[in-house]
């Protein structure tokens, strides 16, 4: 679809829209509009706020971006996430080719958030290929005249879960110290396992261990033996008849009580009914 001439915005650009359905905005990922554009140094936004979230890819050239307090070129073949609904401006330096689309729903702002916690959410398109094939998929599926928000939806979610663990192979090349870690949790559950002392054993500060613990993993340090402990108990209570507080005990909880306790928060069950469910 042609653009509307914005100064800036040369010929050759395109812009497209989608309006969701009332099922898409209850439930999905969807995407309002999108844009291919080709621009001059004259084509600039500058806003205080927008409904959504937007992506950007550079394609050619470079965008000057201003947000939350930072100033930065986005250069050809990074991906940028914006939160719309706070101030930001950026502005096309002569020839840049970029595409954009304009997205809400779902978890977007939880992810967002996530992301938002290490601060940079510039991504090289080279270390996030799964994004930026889920980022190509919307934009085509918003030239399309009949739109399946369904796989919309997936394509967002795969692009945004791609930035929050990129690639397939981050399970697989996890930090070094985060898979000593992991072991070490795995093999000494039962025991104290205090922040100070994990990370000891990887020889990092707690500070520095318990960011690079949950940027590879998802989860605290103390989430992930908490939920190691749980999976042990369910595991003993379901097959073996010990006791509630030998288990308790067994699996690093400080008293009986407190392992019901975290064990209910976890699962909706208490230990003796999760014992007695069919599943």
């Amino acid at each position: 679809m042609a653009v509307n001439r914005e100064p800036g915005i040369l010929p050759e650009s395109s812009i497209s829209f989608h309006v969701p359905s009332a099922f898409a905005r209850d439930t999905l990922y969807y995407a309002e509009m999108g844009g291919d554009y080709v621009c001059d140094e004259r084509f600039v936004i500058e806003r205080e706020t927008f409904h959504t979230f937007i992506m950007f890819w550079v394609k050619a050239g470079s965008l000057h971006v201003s947000y939350q307090g930072k100033d930065f070129s986005l250069l050809e073949g990074q991906l940028l996430l914006i939160d719309a609904k706070l101030p930001h401006f950026y502005q096309a330096t002569p020839g840049v080719a970029f595409e954009w689309f304009h997205f809400a729903g779902a978890g977007t702002q939880h992810y967002f958030d996530l992301l938002a916690e290490d601060g940079d959410l510039v991504f090289d398109s080279a270390d996030v290929p799964a994004a930026l094939t889920a980022f190509r998929q919307v934009m085509n599926m918003l030239r399309e005249d009949a739109m399946n928000e369904h796989r919309m939806s997936v394509c967002l979610h795969s692009m945004l879960g791609e930035f929050a663990s990129p690639g397939l192979a981050t399970a697989r090349n996890c930090d070094s110290s985060v898979r000593d870690a992991i072991r070490y949790i795995n093999a000494h559950f039962a025991e104290d396992l205090t922040l100070e002392r994990i990370a000891s054993r990887v020889n990092l500060s707690p500070f520095h261990f318990a960011r690079l613990f949950k940027k590879n993993t998802n989860s605290t340090p103390h989430e992930f033996v908490l939920n190691t402990r749980i999976k042990h108990a369910k595991q003993m209570l379901l097959e073996s008849a010990h006791s509630i507080e030998y288990i308790a005990s067994e699996c690093g909880f400080n008293s009986p009580s407190h392992f019901i306790r975290a064990f209910k928060k976890e699962t909706l069950f208490t230990p003796k009914q999760f014992r007695t469910t069919q599943f």
